[in-house]
């Protein structure tokens, strides 16, 4: 039953993340796993991040909304160490402050929120802001060479190129890079 609850609640948080695009991110189930969500952070305007294109994973338990998820970063940001997951009270490391009021969007927003602090948790790093923002430079070739990244958002991009690409993704003038990306695969 809880997994069914799970693929219900996944299902409609795709589908209103379809219709309802939220600026700077962009979070699709893979699609050979619902419970393994991928996400790009991008277009951080007045950010040590604005230049950077972040990709990570959020991994949901099968008893979803009922139980947390858990959120890596793959891409190096100079913020959160890659492929570890990140302490948030919105992840499993806090089970006893999840509410199943979160929904992904929510979550991305928390975690961007997180992101531009220098607070300390579990997954954190620090950095100076001149090598985030080097890593911010290098995120897209970094993300390129991770096949993950490119079969997830190609998929996406031959799926949707005329209503996300147009609508959601050029929304931020230096995305031109990305819309690059998605015209090479």
């Amino acid at each position: 039953m809880a997994h069914n609850n799970a693929i219900n609640r996944l299902t409609r948080e795709y589908k209103k993340l379809e219709s309802s695009p939220v600026d700077n991110i962009l979070a699709l189930p893979d699609p050979k796993n619902l419970f393994e969500w991928h996400f790009l952070i991008y277009g951080l305007k007045d950010s040590v991040y604005s230049d950077g294109f972040y990709h990570g994973k959020i991994i949901f338990p099968l008893e979803y909304p009922h139980k947390p998820p858990k959120i890596k970063f793959i891409t190096p940001s100079g913020r959160f160490k890659t492929n570890e997951e990140i302490c948030l009270s919105f992840t499993n490391f806090h089970p006893e402050s999840w509410n199943p009021t979160w929904t992904i969007e929510t979550m991305l927003v928390g975690l961007i929120s997180f992101m531009n602090t220098e607070e300390n948790t579990t997954g954190s790093i620090r950095d100076s802001s001149h090598n985030r923002r080097i890593l911010a430079k290098k995120s897209l070739m970094f993300n390129l060479q991770n096949d993950d990244f490119v079969r997830v958002f190609n998929s996406f991009s031959n799926r949707n190129r005329s209503v996300h690409i147009n609508e959601s993704m050029k929304r931020a003038c230096h995305l031109t890079s990305l819309c690059v990306f998605m015209d090479l695969i």
